[in-house]
């Protein structure tokens, strides 16, 4: 039978619970004060394509360095759109990992999701004797996490961080580590303290049977995230943004051969038929519509692009372009939409660049927004 085991964060120290897995093997809960959660919107990717892109959408929010760090991910909940990820050290993960020996790393809002009690929105604090985290979910669903180290006055982090929880939206409840369950003076205090107002429990009244498995992070011989380098992500866009271009100069070349198709029957039919003065209009007519391409085409779509991706800078991700003649515009999601702005107004290609709307993004730092202005061609 395996059990579940937590690590005091201050030292570091395994303490052993009574806790048993029902699927075997030793679990360690990996502190919270460890690694960083984070709640990202995604497209319904593949997992080739989200271990690609995920680590890419961290660095902007993480600022550790890549090659020192490891990134693990999960669907949160039933959502195919919402990915939990964490963030930790390499170095701290394999201290942990050599102080629990065979023992595998558990996160404690994987854990928690496991006893959504309701459909709806519902709040937890996880409490240890060092730390606590407080967790908001919508069924299964994660919304949130925050986590904070006690600040050594019980009733300062009660007052602060859980008793407004009783007043929040659905239910409310404070989850106990082992240790801090050991503990019958804290236990007294902290019922003292909260009263009626939440339900207190510990991990093993809250879920009687919990799957550790789906919970573990980091996995030992896992498959291992790669974080592709910016070389290669710049070629995927490029490519990308080429195969835009390339489709356009097809439709514009093809609209062309048919101008030029219709401009050679006309003029055929003016030499054999004599009426020159109408079909000389029709012509004309014809020969502006042409005009009128060419001019759509005068400017340089390729440069163009090219000068928007390396212009904007590269946490920023396109996610639509609009091209009529010398205007553009586009949406797109990034940390930072004025410097975006900034940044292609100091490059000397682009004028009349104007900012229409910045929408904040919902679980993570940056914001949706939108651009136009007009492409300079002129310039070599």
């Amino acid at each position: 039978m395996g059990r579940l085991v937590s690590c005091d964060g201050s030292s570091r120290h395994v303490v052993e619970t009574s806790r048993r897995s029902v699927f075997g093997g030793d679990y360690c809960l990996l502190p919270r004060t460890e690694f960083e959660t984070f709640v990202l919107e995604v497209p319904p990717l593949d997992a080739r394509e989200l271990d690609a892109a995920i680590p890419q959408r961290i660095r902007a929010l993480y600022p550790g360095n890549r090659d020192s760090t490891l990134i693990d991910h999960r669907k949160n909940g039933n959502d195919d759109t919402s990915r939990i990820v964490f963030v930790a050290s390499r170095t701290a993960v394999e201290e942990y990992r050599r102080r629990c020996g065979k023992s595998r790393l558990v996160a404690v809002s994987l854990l928690l999701s496991q006893g959504a009690p309701v459909p709806g929105p519902w709040t937890a604090v996880f409490w240890t004797r060092t730390w606590y985290e407080r967790c908001s979910f919508s069924g299964r669903r994660l919304i949130s996490t925050e986590r904070r180290e006690r600040s050594g006055d019980l009733r300062t982090d009660l007052s602060r961080d859980v008793l407004p929880l009783a007043s929040a939206c659905g239910p409310a409840f404070l989850i106990l580590s082992a240790e801090a369950a050991n503990d019958r003076g804290l236990v007294d205090s902290i019922n003292e303290c909260v009263g009626e107002s939440l339900r207190v429990k510990t991990i093993e009244s809250f879920i009687p049977r919990p799957d550790f498995g789906a919970s573990e992070l980091f996995p030992r011989g896992g498959k291992r995230v790669r974080n592709p380098g910016p070389t290669a992500i710049r070629a995927l866009v490029l490519c990308d943004l080429f195969l835009v271009w390339f489709a356009f100069e097809r439709y514009a070349a093809f609209k062309e051969a048919r101008l030029a198709a219709v401009k050679d029957r006309y003029v055929e039919a003016r030499e054999e038929n004599g009426e020159r003065a109408e079909n000389l209009a029709e012509l004309k007519r014809w020969e502006e519509r042409l005009a009128d391409l060419k001019a759509a085409r005068g400017t340089d779509s390729y440069a163009l692009i090219a000068e928007l991706a390396s212009g904007m800078g590269e946490n920023v991700l396109i996610k639509s372009l609009t091209i009529q003649g010398a205007d553009f515009s586009l949406e797109a999601e990034g940390d930072d939409a004025l410097g975006a702005l900034s940044r292609l107004e100091r490059s000397g290609r682009f004028a009349d660049v104007q900012l229409h709307h910045s929408i904040p993004m919902d679980g993570i730092r940056g914001e949706r927004f939108s651009l136009s202005g007009r492409f300079n061609n002129d310039r070599p």
